[in-house]
């Protein structure tokens, strides 16, 4: 693949835009406050470059990745017994912000998304999930045409709910308790 993030200057120039995000990495940590402070930081700007998130989030539940992080940071190795990997995708769903399929600046962002961008996001929810990852998505301001479907297609399916049903004795006796059985059965 070609870097194309040649582009990128001239792009935040004609857009008004920064051509670096000021957010950094957090890396694992069970410190809510440093969390709390990295969210309260976060300021959206530009375009949405969705699938460099997903990237980004299986990159930190990696351990193919973990030797760029300090030891207490890196991923455990996925044990389903005991360990659970996890991605939380919050995101207006545009997918409309790339380089890797730009031959010059003005072809960098597109407002009705990029069909490379939500493809590459998509591609990657996949083999997260075939790794045993399970993807969790909340969307913002859904109001690109496909966001909704590239969200639901990064998220981890919901397993069918067993149909509960309660049935009560009609009149339960005032010296005996009430029982009450519950009958699954699948729908």
């Amino acid at each position: 693949m070609v870097n194309r993030d040649l582009y990128l200057s001239d792009f935040a120039k004609q857009t008004h835009t920064r051509a670096c995000p000021v957010a950094t990495i957090q890396p694992l940590t069970t410190d809510a406050s440093a969390l709390n402070n990295v969210i309260k930081d976060l300021d959206a700007s530009g375009g949405t470059a969705g699938h460099i998130g997903v990237q980004w989030a299986w990159y930190m539940l990696s351990e193919n990745w973990g030797s760029v992080m300090k030891a207490s940071q890196r991923p455990a190795k996925m044990d389903p017994k005991r360990v659970a990997k996890y991605v939380i995708l919050m995101t207006d769903g545009e997918f409309n912000l790339s380089y890797f399929d730009a031959n010059s600046p003005d072809q960098v962002y597109n407002d009705a998304g990029k069909v490379q961008t939500r493809t590459a996001a998509t591609t990657l929810c996949a083999a997260m999930r075939d790794h045993g990852i399970e993807i969790f998505t909340i969307g913002f301001a859904l109001t690109e045409k496909n966001a909704k479907s590239t969200l639901q297609s990064c998220a981890a399916p919901i397993p069918a709910m067993p149909s509960i049903s309660i049935r009560r004795p009609a009149a339960p006796s005032l010296t005996r308790p009430s029982r009450i059985s519950c009958a699954t059965s699948a729908s």
